[in-house]
């Protein structure tokens, strides 16, 4: 750090300290600025050459990567899969699928149309087993499904 000739640049706070750095993957020479020199996480290459390092850093190789299973807001459990999965094409578009509706896709052994509703019988959103799973043709028949369902508990 003794020979690393440190540059005043003016700023809305003050004053910066940079110093120009050459990348060691692609020579590419840009300004870099002291405090991002001293941090320990510092690696010398430049954005461009980061980026395309985590980007391979995708699925189970990333660091931050837990099971690519997750709940959402409204309970519901996602699971990740792959371009090479049968039924990618129901999954949105960072790759995760709502798991009742891969479960339900599997059991039958196609993907299902985006009309399609899997409906869970226990209303656990979490509870995705295969007898806890009711399919749907349409919004239309789960609503109808609901209304008579607070009909009988009603009438008891």
């Amino acid at each position: 750090m003794d020979n690393i000739k440190w540059i005043r640049f003016p700023c809305k706070r003050g004053t910066r300290l940079k110093a120009i750095f050459t990348c060691p993957r692609c020579g590419k020479k840009r300004w870099v600025m002291k405090g991002h020199y001293t941090k320990t996480t510092y690696t010398g290459l430049c954005k461009s050459c980061r980026c395309t390092e985590c980007s391979q850093l995708i699925g189970e190789k990333n660091f931050n990567w837990k099971g690519g299973k997750y709940v959402d807001a409204e309970g519901y459990c996602l699971v990740k899969i792959y371009r090479d999965h049968p039924f990618y094409c129901m999954a949105k578009s960072d790759g995760y699928v709502l798991e009742h509706r891969l479960v339900y896709a599997q059991h039958i052994g196609r993907p299902l149309r985006k009309e399609e509703v899997v409906h869970h019988i226990d209303e656990n959103r979490v509870n995705n087993a295969i007898t806890n799973l009711r399919l749907f043709p349409s919004v239309v028949n789960h609503l109808t499904y609901h209304r008579m369902q607070r009909r009988l508990q009603a009438a008891v």
